[in-house]
């Protein structure tokens, strides 16, 4: 069985590696005693055979499972993630992928099925697909293929500075002032995101290869598009909090009816330390209604897309709300998948049709960092 050999695998490393240790220090005592009556012109070759062995060591123990532990197929990917590296992705593996080619057809091994399926009877979907998914959305249209994107299992708490002030000049032999504020926090949780479709009988004929293209196309389709309404309109409560949602106050948001007013004052209130790579937000009706012919005193575009460098970009995505454009750096949006995508195959559900239901399921959440976003609402 392909498990059994993964684990077998990794654990006869792990004891040649463990032998290669003991070599390891048992030469670097031997250099050590050789160092305190070696000749002048010796030293440095010895240390030189030294260091290269504390090197080997460092790499050997980074790839270490712990003492007494074995190799737990279950946690192989979120312990990758989390800092231990297993050498190599065990659902990266062709192995794995055909097992999860065939339990999508419906014509796995009970040994296939052990493979990739979980407690619940979910198919966790391969590596490759995986990153061509999040590959995919980043390269969508909109907000979306701009945030940042993680890949973090569990809740994730990242540390923020709630205040970011200059270095200031000081005097020789004087004490030296903590201005800053303690750092806060962006919590990212876990909210489940679901989506079904469904594909012809006939799909189970396709190629692993055009099984696993189609299954991405239909991810990047379903998924990016929940996933991108949210980044504007979440609520918080059991999904992504939207930049809709933020609480906007006469601190960070501005309204009128003149455009080029409302950037300059946007500019103003959006903190410097957010500035430099910040860009207008809004949908399309938006920009044609009120953006695009913008101009100064001289005739010269003032919001612009990659025809104008140097200008302020403006990013159009239509799950934006009408008359409202945002300002901020998309990169201080953050998603978090916690957890592999997962795939349920149901073929009863589409019995009367002919088709075979499948329902992905990812858990992943949203968060503006906080201050990083000022909003623009213009009056008609």
């Amino acid at each position: 069985m392909f498990i059994d050999k993964f684990k077998r695998q990794q654990e006869e490393r792990d004891l040649q590696a463990r032998i290669e240790l003991k070599e390891i220090q048992e030469q670097r005592s031997s250099l050590i005693e050789e160092i305190r009556n070696a000749p002048a012109e010796n030293l440095e070759g010895l240390k030189t055979k030294i260091k290269n062995l504390q090197e080997r060591r460092n790499e050997l123990e980074k790839n270490l499972l712990p003492e007494g532990r074995k190799f737990n197929v279950q946690t192989y990917e979120m312990n990758k993630r989390g800092g231990e590296d297993m050498n190599g992705d065990f659902r990266a593996t062709k192995e794995y992928r055909e097992a999860f080619y065939e339990v999508m057809r419906g014509t796995a091994t009970p040994e296939q099925r052990d493979l990739v399926t979980t407690t619940t009877g979910s198919a966790v979907i391969p590596t490759n697909v995986y990153e061509q998914v999040v590959e995919g959305i980043q390269k969508e249209q909109g907000l979306l293929s701009k945030v940042r994107i993680l890949n973090i299992p569990g809740n994730l708490s990242i540390p923020l500075s709630d205040l970011n002030t200059p270095a200031a000049w000081h005097t020789q032999g004087a004490e030296i002032s903590d201005s800053t504020l303690p750092p806060g926090n962006l919590e990212l949780k876990g909210y489940e995101l679901a989506k079904l479709f469904s594909f012809s009988a006939a799909t189970s004929a396709m190629s692993m290869a055009g099984y696993e293209k189609y299954l991405v196309e239909e991810l990047i389709r379903t998924m990016g598009d929940g996933l991108n309404g949210s980044i504007f309109a979440g609520t918080g409560s059991d999904q992504p909090l939207g930049i809709n949602n933020l609480s906007f106050d006469a601190t960070n948001s501005v309204s009128g009816t003149d455009i080029v007013d409302l950037a300059v004052q946007a500019l103003a209130l959006l903190p410097s330390n957010y500035r430099k790579n910040a860009a207008f937000i809004g949908n399309s009706a938006t920009y044609y209604k009120y953006v695009a012919g913008a101009r100064d005193a001289n005739g010269n575009v003032l919001f612009a897309d990659d025809k104008y460098p140097g200008k302020k970009a403006f990013i159009v995505d239509d799950f934006a709300p009408d008359d409202v454009v945002y300002l901020g750096d998309p990169k201080n949006y953050i998603v978090n998948f916690s957890a592999p995508i997962k795939i349920d195959r149901s073929k009863e559900a589409g019995f009367t049709t002919g088709t075979i239901k499948l329902r992905g399921l990812a858990v992943v959440d949203g968060k503006p960092v906080t201050g990083a976003f000022v909003k623009m609402t213009i009056n008609s």
